[in-house]
């Protein structure tokens, strides 16, 4: 990517690109119209910039300084990431985010190949450290009722039920 770019980026959404692995794409969203009250497409030229709990998606619009903006969607709201590919002969394929929240999916067009796989990745490393941090600390826990169990402090059944939900 030209350094001269990347600067200019940095520049106007006051963020560093260098330190991170990032994508230019389009962001579908539909949204409900204020004065119509009726849902509507809006599409928007995005940089996503893929961090090791969460991806931030810069806006950038061209026109209305109002449609500008960041957001941020963190790994532990997202429930998966899917890819679909129309066809091979389709340059980038459509991505989609779903987040536990019960807003719609995020779709991402213009996707390539790549960045779709570095995404997945950060997601799926991302789950992994989780999960290990969640057994790490289980064990720890246990390992302190085995020791209020063993000074007397706790029955043999409480420890058991204890012992039940941690593993």
């Amino acid at each position: 990517m030209d350094e001269q770019k990347i600067k200019k980026l940095e520049g106007k959404f006051n963020t560093n690109f260098h330190d991170y692995h990032w994508f230019e794409c389009t962001v579908e969203e539909l949204r409900m119209s204020t004065i119509l009250n009726q849902p509507e497409r809006e599409v928007d030229h995005v940089y996503i910039i893929i961090h090791s709990d969460y991806i931030e998606i810069l806006k950038e619009s061209v026109f209305l300084k109002r449609n500008m903006g960041s957001r941020k969607l963190y790994f532990k709201n997202i429930t998966s990431i899917n890819r679909n590919k129309t066809g091979l002969l389709h340059l980038s394929d459509k991505v989609m985010i779903n987040t536990k929240s019960s807003e719609r999916a995020i779709e991402l067009v213009h996707v390539k190949e790549e960045d779709f796989n570095r995404l997945v990745e950060a997601f799926d490393k991302y789950n992994n450290q989780e999960k290990t941090d969640s057994i790490v600390t289980n064990v720890d826990e246990l390992l302190k009722y085995a020791e209020l169990y063993e000074k007397g402090l706790l029955t043999k059944e409480e420890f058991t039920t204890k012992k039940k939900e941690l593993l």
